[in-house]
Order: C-alpha cells, then sequence, then structure tokens
C-alpha cells in the first residue's frame, strides 16, 4: 500500500529535521495510524518559517486528498524554499522518486472513480467560455513545483505543467541537487552536468479561457498569454495516473511508457543542399542512416531507483559533440559551396560559418540555420584545423572543400504510453519532449526577464529604450506552435493532429490547474536556488532561430522542429551570444569579446572571461595596463565547436549568476548609455566595453565619489571603461587575435541611485535622475 512508502519515506527523514518540521505545524511524524494524521485538520500551520510564507491559504492539513500543491506534507518536502526547522537546519532530503511516491499517495486519499472524474472534468469546464462536454484523455505532462513568484499565478507556491518538457545535454551524469529539489549543471568538476525532464500521466479535460483568464493568467490561462489565446483549448489535469490499485477505485494502473528522440541535422544539410543544386556527396537514399539521421545515444526512460518511472535522462557523452561517422567508423563530409557563387544567395558566410539562408516566408528553417566549415580532413583521414593558419576567410570564400561534419546530441521527440492497463479506453497525447542545449543561465528564466522587461517599460520607458535588444523577449512557452509531426518511429505519428483539434498548438504553453482558492499575486522575490529548470518558460522561444528549438513547416503547416539550430549546436551559441543586442535571450552576452558589430545588452563581467580561464575558452577582451592598447579575439577565428571538442566550456562561474545579477548587468548597462547620450561632451555614445566589474560595498572608489561629489551611490555598483580605439590588425605572431591603439578612455561606475565618470583623477556626477536599485 502506498500508505506503507509515505512510511517509510518519512520515517527516514524525521532524524533529519523534518520531524521537529512537522511538529511546528502540529503534525506528528511518528503517530501510530499515520494516515489519520495526515489527513486530521491542522490547528497550528506557522507560515512563518522560513519557505512557508507561499504555501496555499487553502491548506489546513498535511494531505488534502486530491491537491498536492494544498497539502502541508507535499509542500514541506518539494518546496525549494524549505530548508530549516525552528530548532535548526534539515540534513537530509527527499528524492524525486520519494515526492513522486508522496504525490501518488495524495491522488490515491481522493479515492476517485471514473464517474468521479467525469464530473470533475465537467465542474472544471464549466468555469471556461468552452462546451461543457466532460471530454477527458491522458495526457502527458512535464512537471515542476515551484515557488510562488515561478508559478502560473504568482499567489503561492504550486505546481506547474506543459505538454513541453526541455531535458539538457551534458558531458557529465546528472547531479540532483537534493536541497533544490532538482537538478543543477554545474558541480565541482569541469565539465556540464545533463538535466534530465520529469513526466507524468494525468486524465485531463481540455478548457478554453476567456478573455480575462487569459490576460489574468489567474492560475487558470497559460503563464505567459498570447492574443490568440482565447481562441485556443488547454489540456487542464484533472488527476493523475500511476500504477497500482490505488489511483482509481476498481481499477488497476500499470503504465507503460515509451520514449523517442532524434536528431536530422546533417540529414537537412543535404536536403537543402541539394535543393539548391549543389553536390553533397551523399545519395539521398543514405540520409535516414546514422549520422544524417540517429536516435540513439540522444536520452533514455531512466531506471534510476531514485527518480520516478517517466524521466528522460539525456545520454552523458565525454564531449558536448563528436566527428560524425558512417558505420564503417569513417568521418562524414560535405562539400561547401562556394559563397561568392551560390545561386539566389541560398547560403553565405556569417562570419566564418556557413550560414543557410533561403528559407522562405515565416522564418522557417528546413536545415540548420548555420553549419561550422573550418575543419577538414588530410589524406591520411585525421582532421585539420583551417583556423590553424591565417587568411581563413579567403579560404572559405573559394575553396569548394570538403568539410567535417560534426554531430550533437540535441533532438526532440515524445514520450507517451503504450498501454495503461485501464478498463476504459482514452487518447493518449503524447509529450513533446527537447533534447536542448545546456542552459549556460540556469539560474535566469525567461519568463522573468519578460515580467522584468514589461515592468520596467512600464515603470521607466525611457530607461527601457536603452536596453537595445532588437526584437521582444519571448519565452517558448508563449509559442503557439504544434511539435513536429514528422517525428516518427514504427508508424507512430503521436502529434497528428486532426483538422478540428486546435489543441496541438498550446503544446508548450505552461498551465497551472484552476483552483479558486488561490490568493492574488504578491511580490515574493525569486529565490536563488540551484536548480534547473526544466519547463518551456526557461527556454527561450523560436526567435532566429532559438537557443533551444527552431521552427520548420511541413504540408503548409508551421511547427517546432529541433533541427533549425546550429550543426553543431555551439556554432550557434558563439554566434548568438555574441549578437546580444539581436539575440533577446537570457543567454551569455558575449559581445564585447570581440569588435563589437553590435551593442552588448547584458555585458559578462571581466572574470567570466579572464584571460586563460574564460568560462566559453576564448580569452576575452584585455586592456593593457597603461591603457594604450586593447586586445581582443578574432570572431573569425574564435570558434565553439573547437571549444567543445577540448571540453573547454566550464560554466560554473557563469552558472551561479542570479536573476537579480543578471537583470542588475542590463540596468548598469542602460543607465550607462542614457548618461553618454544625455553628455555628448564625454564622447563615448560609440564606444567599446573593455572592462566591465562588479565594485564590492565599501570600495575606496565608493567612498571617493562620495567626497568629490557630495553623493553617496548605492544598490549593486559597477564599474566601465569605455574606450574608442584606432583600427584593429592582426596581433604579430597570433592571427586568431587583433590589437588596437586606444585614443580614449572614460572611466564610469553606475549604481542603484545614480553614476559617476572619473575626470583627471576625480570623480564627476552629471546625473540627476535617480535609478532603480
Amino acid at each position: 500500500m502506498l500508505i506503507n512508502s509515505v512510511s517509510e519515506i518519512l520515517h527516514r527523514l524525521a532524524s533529519h529535521g523534518w520531524a521537529d518540521l512537522m511538529a511546528a505545524h502540529g503534525l506528528d511524524l511518528n503517530a501510530q495510524n499515520l494516515a489519520d494524521e495526515l489527513t486530521r485538520p491542522l490547528q497550528n500551520i506557522d507560515r512563518s518559517i522560513p519557505g512557508f510564507k507561499d504555501l496555499s491559504p487553502a491548506c489546513s492539513r498535511a494531505v488534502e486528498p486530491g491537491s498536492p500543491a494544498r497539502s502541508l506534507l507535499f509542500h514541506a518536502l518539494a518546496s525549494p524554499e524549505v530548508h530549516s526547522s525552528p530548532v535548526g537546519a534539515l540534513s537530509a532530503y527527499p528524492s524525486l522518486a520519494d515526492l513522486d511516491a508522496i504525490e501518488n499517495y495524495i491522488y490515491a486519499a481522493a479515492a476517485l472513480s471514473f464517474e468521479d472524474v467525469e464530473d470533475l472534468a465537467r465542474q472544471t469546464q464549466s468555469h471556461f467560455s468552452g462546451p461543457v462536454d466532460g471530454e477527458i484523455a491522458i495526457v502527458v505532462l512535464s512537471t515542476e513545483y515551484r515557488s510562488a513568484s515561478d508559478s502560473v499565478h504568482g499567489g503561492q507556491a504550486d505546481q506547474v505543467f506543459s505538454r513541453t518538457g526541455i531535458a539538457r545535454a551534458g558531458t557529465l551524469p546528472p547531479n540532483y541537487n537534493a536541497k533544490a529539489r532538482g537538478h543543477w549543471p554545474a558541480s565541482d568538476q569541469i565539465g556540464i552536468h545533463s538535466v534530465p525532464s520529469t513526466w507524468n500521466a494525468y486524465l485531463c479535460t481540455k478548457v478554453r479561457p476567456d478573455r480575462t483568464q487569459v490576460l489574468s493568467a489567474a492560475g487558470i490561462g497559460p503563464a505567459t498569454p498570447v492574443a490568440e489565446d482565447i481562441n485556443q483549448l488547454f489540456w487542464t489535469p484533472i488527476h493523475k495516473l500511476f500504477d497500482g490499485q490505488e489511483c482509481l477505485v476498481g481499477e488497476t494502473v500499470s503504465l507503460q511508457w515509451l520514449a523517442h528522440h532524434e536528431n536530422t541535422k546533417i540529414a537537412r544539410i543535404h536536403k537543402f543542399l541539394h535543393s539548391i543544386g549543389e553536390v553533397s556527396r551523399v545519395g539521398t537514399d543514405d540520409l535516414s542512416a546514422s549520422p544524417f539521421r540517429f536516435t540513439e545515444g540522444l536520452a533514455n526512460l531512466s531506471n534510476d531507483a531514485s527518480l520516478p518511472p517517466a524521466v528522460i535522462v539525456p545520454v552523458s557523452h565525454p564531449r558536448l559533440i563528436d566527428i560524425a561517422r558512417n558505420a564503417a567508423g569513417v568521418p562524414v563530409t560535405f562539400k561547401v559551396p562556394k559563397s561568392k557563387s551560390t545561386p539566389s544567395g541560398a547560403v553565405k558566410l556569417f562570419w566564418s560559418s556557413l550560414e543557410m539562408r533561403n528559407f522562405g516566408t515565416g522564418g522557417n528553417r528546413p536545415a540548420p540555420e548555420y553549419v561550422h566549415i573550418r575543419h577538414v580532413l588530410d589524406e591520411n583521414g585525421g582532421v585539420v584545423s583551417l583556423n590553424d593558419e591565417a587568411g581563413l576567410i579567403d579560404k572559405i570564400e573559394t575553396a569548394g572543400y570538403d568539410a567535417v561534419h560534426y554531430v550533437d546530441f540535441t533532438g526532440a521527440g515524445y514520450i507517451t504510453l503504450t498501454g495503461t492497463g485501464l478498463s476504459r479506453a482514452f487518447d493518449i497525447k503524447a509529450g513533446h519532449s527537447v533534447i536542448a542545449a545546456p542552459d549556460f543561465y540556469p539560474k535566469v528564466d525567461q519568463r522573468q526577464v519578460q515580467i522584468w522587461q514589461r515592468n520596467l517599460r512600464e515603470s521607466d520607458p525611457d530607461l527601457a529604450d536603452f536596453i537595445r535588444w532588437e526584437s521582444q523577449l519571448a519565452p517558448l512557452s508563449a509559442i503557439r506552435l504544434p511539435a513536429n509531426p514528422a517525428i516518427d518511429t514504427a508508424g507512430r505519428h503521436p502529434f497528428a493532429r486532426s483538422e478540428d483539434d486546435g489543441t496541438e498548438e498550446t503544446i508548450s504553453a505552461l498551465i497551472a490547474v484552476p483552483d479558486s482558492t488561490r490568493s492574488a499575486a504578491t511580490e515574493f522575490k525569486l529565490s536563488d536556488v540551484e536548480r534547473c529548470s526544466t519547463m518551456p518558460d526557461a527556454a527561450a522561444g523560436i526567435f532566429a532561430p532559438g537557443w533551444a528549438i527552431s521552427s520548420d513547416a511541413t504540408e503548409g503547416r508551421r511547427h517546432l522542429a529541433a533541427y533549425g539550430l546550429g550543426s553543431p549546436f555551439p556554432e550557434d551559441s558563439k554566434l548568438c551570444a555574441a549578437l546580444s543586442a539581436f539575440w533577446p535571450a537570457a543567454a551569455p552576452d558575449t559581445t564585447r569579446t570581440y569588435e563589437p558589430t553590435r551593442d552588448s545588452v547584458v555585458p559578462m563581467v571581466d572574470e567570466e572571461m579572464t584571460h586563460g580561464a574564460a568560462w566559453d575558452g576564448i580569452d576575452g577582451i584585455t586592456l593593457s595596463n597603461d591603457g594604450r592598447t586593447v586586445e581582443f579575439p578574432d570572431k573569425d577565428y574564435a570558434d565553439y565547436t573547437e571549444s567543445s571538442l577540448n571540453n573547454a566550456f566550464d560554466i560554473r562561474k557563469i552558472a551561479a549568476v542570479t536573476f537579480d545579477d543578471y537583470v542588475t548587468r542590463a540596468l548598469r548597462t542602460a543607465q550607462v548609455r542614457r548618461y553618454l547620450a544625455q553628455n555628448p561632451s564625454l564622447g563615448a555614445t560609440n564606444f567599446l566595453l573593455a572592462s566591465f566589474t562588479q565594485v564590492p560595498d565599501g570600495h575606496t572608489d565608493l567612498a571617493q565619489i562620495q567626497t568629490d561629489t557630495s553623493r553617496e551611490l548605492s544598490g549593486p555598483a559597477y564599474r566601465f571603461k569605455i574606450i574608442t580605439r584606432d583600427a584593429s590588425s592582426a596581433k604579430p605572431g597570433d592571427h586568431r587575435r587583433r590589437v588596437a591603439n586606444v585614443s580614449s578612455l572614460l572611466e564610469i561606475i553606475a549604481a542603484g541611485n545614480g553614476i559617476a565618470h572619473r575626470n583627471a583623477g576625480s570623480w564627476i556626477s552629471l546625473d540627476p535622475i535617480l535609478f532603480i536599485s
């Protein structure tokens, strides 16, 4: 029985501070009749204990049948904010399998029959504008339990759900951070831990929010609503399915899971080249075989007892990418088009990458937008890097040579059920499972940044104009496109949709279970937890072309697709990171690493790109000690593919960047840009940011600013060293780097309430405006 599993979990944790914590709420974990203890009303739930401020206001007992979010026990065990009891820190935490067992027990306590589920479906639908027909299907959903600030509605801690889940590739096995109740990509090891995604099956009904529900997103509609949502349908959970006889009255449930993922990037490259009349050296009949299309080595269903039954675990590889080899082990190459003579401009160089451009209208990408072309085979089959010699661009523009393909281990697919054991048949809606590139800023979720930007535009539109992204921020959860219907194995088409079924277009939406007892949204501060979200609001949308996924069209229908990103993905990552003003995503902004072609929006601090210890293996910009010269990598020779092959990515520094860090960097940069625009006499309206560092509290320069300007700067402060420089040239003896003479240097410190710049040794402030700290 499930109560036995619950009892074992609680007895195991009790001596690690959990008995004291639960006792503070009036719950006895050692009660002789634990089942009765868990469901009796509690009179002394103490929300002043850290981690319980955002507990549901409707919570009145340890287990609320059918409602994990209103169950004290589930909140305590699952919330990443609960770390201590009134008498000390907790010294052990539940596993994800433990949380799954507790959740199952909560649903089992409802003791529902099929008829009860049908009644709940009709009740749920009655709150919405669509027809009340009680339709029910089994829907596979990714899930997380979140603090109030990160929930759909913002009013309390709650579960979030989506038909899309984002697992992330890595070079190390998953790293479960029990304190945060989730996985974390960084550790004390050099490398990147893969991040699994968690799935469950639910009996769901579909609802259509009305305009009020869409615009308010009040715990019913999607977390990132868009205007067309009033015409969309969303599957919302009614009851969780799990193995055994306690899930539904009179039923024995036995869930058989199936997962499938595929990577078709190289096949797509060759199909595209064929379509524009280029010879790719591979017959089209070969494109269904590895490495053109492959399914192995991407991700598997976990068999780890510490994890729930349906967890997608990316396969960890020694490197993020590898040479693409055929069945005989021979490296696969392709003939690089001579970009200056390709008809129709279908391909061209973007820096030193091959850009595939002839994608038609709508921004769809039937092949990777960028392809690595700087490695060739020598006569012995060894790989030679064109980066090792000067004159790279001339070579790749005219040679028409054979470039080596690389595979990465990203892709997309589905997770579904092949059997349930239920006596009644239901349609089964598969989950859309994405294996994405690592999340380099795992503490910064895309939706959080979008909300922050929107609030800033309302509170200080003038300052917001100086945050110069060239497009609107959009998390994947705000995209209304179906999954790729071409994903197929053994005749299955899990995402095929009928003409009248619009629900597929909400496959990446983030939703919550409707609950009229929720409190209104509050100003809960976002927590600094080391947990990488796998939900679509933490992933970037599909804009140009997307950090996690892109889009394409099949038979005239647009859909999400995982093959529109770079091949391999680090090629795309480099270009996107270097174009931050163009790229509106919570991703590393390396614009100032190179000679800038765009504005840096959220610059990385010097420590993250320090010479010899850069997070991406590319030594960043360096200002000489005397400030007379500046040196930076040549953008054409900076190669994230080589960084991946050399395992040079080290995300430990940047994984520590919090949401507050991220937005403060953007604010300070915008403040400085406005300061310079308002004071053109400083002569730095077009500048290169040569150094960017945080100024610690109590620094002598802050004291000197107060002395020189009679103004005390407060709030996180950053130092900017802004230069103008002469034209650059190749560094003697190192063609991969460039140098330039500095013609002027302006030093600025920007804080939450003002700005000062140094002039002839003294600090001057020309800024009367108080800023947001």
